[in-house]
């Protein structure tokens, strides 16, 4: 993926992202309809996985 690249995913698909280059990766999700509270950020993976436990 390069800068403004963009990635839909079908309801359903079980999906993950890695960033395997050097600089630190930036990434926006959008969720239709609403699956986490209004502000709900995840600063890491462990943090985001907490959060369904």
């Amino acid at each position: 993926m390069s800068e403004g690249d963009a990635i839909m995913i079908p309801a359903g698909t079980w999906h993950n992202v890695t960033n395997i280059g050097h600089v630190p990766l930036k990434l926006y999700s959008i969720y239709a309809p609403p699956e986490h509270p209004f502000g709900t950020v995840h600063r890491t993976k462990a943090e985001a996985m907490a959060a369904y436990r």
